[in-house]
């Protein structure tokens, strides 16, 4: 009885995550992928710099499921919610670092720390996870990231065709099929001299926005 019930927990969110992936392969599977400002990321993947690549949590899959090719490293929150993530992001080929803004910071911001000295890490956040406020960054893995001299790189994506989970804290939404997905990044974000980790944290928001707008316009053209 007790070795049901510890083993329950952890083979749940296995099974959720490798249905996950195989779900979001199908989707994707039947959708044509567009990429827009490509070329920034790959200047930065070959600056010999570490990456560090943010996004909205309501539209991370998008950038997610493309830039598995480039196994990149993501954080992961500790929740049941995180669980799940987690072995989603493993199944597609993800490196992560367990942790988040309301548990586990300090281990989280300590392995981010020993990372990004290696300069050709990729590293993916969503700015505002795991439980929000929708669309305001986050200030701690960024400001590290600054330090570190890491390539700041906005990113978001849309769907021309969609399912948006209007309940949930941020409108989370994966595409339907037999439409367009659309990827986009923006122009790397630099911490100038006269600016503190707050500023810094509001223009990395404003740029996630601007690429989310160009992103859902494309999308809205070709619906």
């Amino acid at each position: 009885m007790n070795a049901t019930s510890q083993k329950t927990p952890r083979f749940r969110p296995r099974l959720l995550g490798q249905l996950g992936r195989g779900l979001f392969a199908t989707l994707f599977l039947f959708n044509r992928f567009i990429v827009r400002g490509e070329a920034y990321l790959a200047q930065a993947l070959a600056s010999n710099r570490p990456v560090f690549i943010g996004v909205w949590h309501a539209r991370m899959i998008y950038p997610i499921w493309y830039m598995r090719r480039h196994r990149p490293l993501a954080l992961v929150s500790q929740s049941s919610d995180g669980e799940i993530m987690y072995n989603l992001l493993k199944s597609l080929g993800y490196d992560t670092i367990r942790g988040s803004s309301t548990v586990g910071s300090r281990e989280a911001l300590r392995a981010m720390m020993h990372t990004l000295d290696e300069p050709d890490v990729i590293m993916m956040n969503a700015m505002d996870g795991p439980v929000g406020p929708a669309k305001v960054a986050k200030v701690g893995g960024l400001a590290l990231a600054a330090r570190k001299k890491a390539i700041i790189i906005p990113a978001s994506g849309a769907a021309s065709r969609r399912w948006v989970f209007k309940r949930s804290w941020d409108r989370f939404q994966i595409p339907k099929p037999f439409g367009r997905v659309i990827v986009q990044f923006g122009s790397p974000v630099e911490m100038e001299p006269d600016m503190d980790d707050q500023d810094l944290a509001r223009l990395m928001a404003q740029q996630i926005n601007r690429a989310e707008e160009k992103a859902d316009a494309l999308a809205a053209h070709l619906d």
